[in-house]
């Protein structure tokens, strides 16, 4: 796995800008900021498991509907500790066996879980993403980014705290981030976060020190998702912690409005 490093964030390093920094869970969280270069990982998506096989009939159909269906219900009454493929198993009144038929592991059903609730969550999360930004938008700049910032941590926070680890683990195949802005642009005729930055920096462009806003627009998006990645593989209390959440407010109010040294 190849490592690169990445300068200090500051004003003083406006292109330091780096993907996955690599740190530790009880590091404090200043430290991630205010440290030496840190490193990072770069590493390939990881697919989650796939069901065994498909249901052909209407009987096998049901049986894996009603294995599905056991998945989201432990995990809305009992929470993704108590998920097991006995458990699923369990509650949905079928021999283990017979779960084992179709799915490998618990993985792979939540995976089809996921998918299932896909097209719902984004519907109704794009609609709250969208009318909150917009509310800052002519506030201040601090206060558009701001709350791009604690949008993007909950996101994140919600899908951890439904799916748990299955969603730590896979979050960047799964890539939902990307379905937010998709359905944000083409159903709400509103710019994805790419196209949406330069805009407010434009909004804003007697106070941005950089002049190719579009540039800005990609670094700053890079940055704000790498740090809060970090957070949700490291340590994801860190996304409701606002010390955190500032720290990335910052640093990025600093690229656009420090000049350089």
């Amino acid at each position: 796995m190849p490592l690169l490093s990445a300068d200090k964030l500051s004003c003083q390093a406006r292109q330091g800008f780096v993907s996955v920094c690599s740190v530790s869970s009880e590091m404090p969280v200043s430290n991630l900021f205010e440290s030496p270069p840190c490193f990072v990982l770069i590493e390939m998506k990881k697919s989650p498991p796939q069901p065994r096989r498909t249901p052909t009939q209407s009987r096998s159909k049901t049986l894996v509907n009603a294995i599905i269906q056991a998945c989201q219900q432990i995990l809305e009454q009992e929470g993704t500790e108590n998920l097991t493929t006995n458990r699923i198993a369990e509650v949905a009144g079928v021999n283990i066996g017979s779960l084992y038929q179709y799915f490998p592991n618990k993985e792979a059903i939540l995976a089809n879980l996921f998918t299932e609730n896909l097209a719902a969550d984004i519907d109704q999360l794009s609609v709250e993403v969208s009318e909150r930004v917009a509310l800052q938008l002519h506030v201040s700049l601090r206060h558009t980014i701001r709350e791009i910032i604690h949008v993007k941590a909950e996101l994140l926070r919600h899908f951890y705290q439904r799916y748990g680890e299955f969603y730590r683990t896979y979050h960047a195949f799964l890539d939902f981030s990307a379905s937010i802005d998709a359905q944000v642009s083409s159903a709400y005729e509103r710019p994805a976060w790419d196209d949406f930055l330069p805009i407010l920096f434009d909004i804003y462009r007697d106070k941005i020190v950089p002049d190719d806003l579009e540039l800005a627009g990609f670094v700053i998006t890079r940055q704000m998702e790498s740090l809060l990645i970090a957070a949700l593989e490291q340590n994801p209390d860190w996304l409701a912690d606002e010390a955190y959440l500032q720290q990335i407010e910052h640093t990025i109010i600093n690229y656009l409005t420090c000049s350089p040294a």
